[in-house]
This record gives structure tokens, sequence and C-alpha cells, in this order.
């Protein structure tokens, strides 16, 4: 028996000519446009990557990058509003998006936002990688 874990939903190969099977995982990634794993995250196929932006990053998007993302789901954390409030926030707008899946794990490649994105995890219920699964997969 295959036992999935969030990196290996991340790094699982699709199988040749296999049928169609169910929807796409999805992940919530933790913003962190310079980081190498998060483009990693963005380019695999069989993933549905929505988008974790802290509102004081934003700023320092390049264009190229936001071109990149913007066909993607974003959701701007509010830093200033208290974490539970921005949560339910969150949780509001996973419910009420048509077609937007309710992403299975969080995904942060960003060592610096490390402790938010942890709260703002277990907040929404949300399982992390585990260090050791992000140092592999940032490999």
């Amino acid at each position: 028996m295959t036992v999935m874990t969030p990196l290996s939903i991340l790094t699982a190969p699709a199988a040749p000519h296999s049928a169609p099977g169910p929807a796409p995982s999805a992940v919530l990634l933790v913003e962190s446009p310079l980081a190498p794993s998060a483009d990693l995250a963005l380019r695999r196929d069989g993933v549905e990557v929505m988008v974790l932006r802290f509102d004081h990053d934003a700023v320092h998007l390049s264009a190229e990058y936001l071109a990149r993302t913007a066909d993607l789901p974003v959701f701007t954390l509010d830093t200033a509003a208290p974490l539970m409030d921005e949560a339910a926030r969150y949780l509001r707008w996973v419910k009420g998006t048509k077609g937007l899946p309710r992403p299975r794990f969080l995904y942060n490649p960003d060592g610096e936002l490390q402790q938010t994105a942890g709260a703002f995890a277990s907040l929404v219920d949300l399982p992390q990688l585990s260090p050791a699964a992000r140092e592999l997969v940032e490999a």
C-alpha cells in the first residue's frame, strides 16, 4: 500500500497513458518569489497552486513574477489584522469562491515566515510539510 504524504503529492509523477483521475491536489503556497522551491511548486504538474501572499511583501514583487502567477488564486493576508480574523476570512474565501478547491496542505519555502505561516495553517486546519520534506523539495 502506498501512503501519500504531502511531499509525495508534490513529487509523484503522473502515470503515462493513465485515465483521468480525480481533480489535482491543491496546495497553499506561502509566497516567496525569490525561493527556488517556490518555482518548483509552481511548475509541478497535477498540483493546483494557490498563493498565500503577505501584504508587506507585495510591494517587493517583480513584474515578471506577478505575470507568471497572474492566473493563480491569491489570498493576501492583512498582517495588521488579528491572525484569527484573517483565518476566518480565508476560510470564507475558499468556501465561497466557485471552483476553488480547498488546499490539502501548506507549503512554506520561506523560513522567515515560518512562525506566522505555521500559526495560520493551524487556524485553518491545514497541515504543513515537515522540515525534512521541505529540505527534499528544495534540494
